[in-house]
Formats: structure tokens, sequence, C-alpha cells
């Protein structure tokens, strides 16, 4: 459900919930999948969000790649003959 803002907005605006102001049109970047074409919150909005964003995805990109090391790391694996293989399996 789309929020409705507190004041009226005049025809060729949008009002943005982050400056909490109506802004003309182009203050908003286009998003064909809106039904306005334009994105929720306005350019300056985006910008203000934006380095929060990318440090919080370093940092988990960080963290995902350093849990995945061990994976990664290339271990060389015993080589195994099938008679060796089978003399373990089969008694």
């Amino acid at each position: 459900m789309a929020k409705t803002p507190p004041v009226p907005v005049p025809a060729g605006q949008k009002y943005c919930f982050g400056c909490d102001q109506p802004l003309p049109l182009d203050a908003f970047h286009r998003r064909s999948d809106r039904s306005d074409g334009r994105s929720a919150p306005c350019k300056t909005c985006t910008k203000a969000r934006r380095p929060g964003y990318r440090a919080m995805s370093k940092l988990y990109r960080e963290t995902y790649e350093r849990g995945r090391a061990h994976v990664t790391a290339k271990v060389p694996l015993p080589v195994l003959s099938n008679a060796a293989l089978f003399a373990e399996i089969l008694p």
C-alpha cells in the first residue's frame, strides 16, 4: 500500500518521504517498473543513502570471502588408485 503525502502535491511534482517535501519530477530517478515512472526517494536522498549501503555491502563481501577462504584454497587431494579405493570399500 502506498503512503499518502501529508500535504497536497501539485501536478508535475512528487512527494519525497525522505526530504518530507514535494519536488519536481526531475528530482527523481526514472524507474520503468513504478506506476508513476519515478523512484520513491529523490536523487538527493538516494545519494545520501549510497555510502552507507556501499560500506555495508563491502563489509558483507569481505566477511563472505573470509568464510569461503577454506573452500577456495587449493588443497591437494590424495590420489588413490582404484585398487586402493576398492581395498578400503571391500574387505
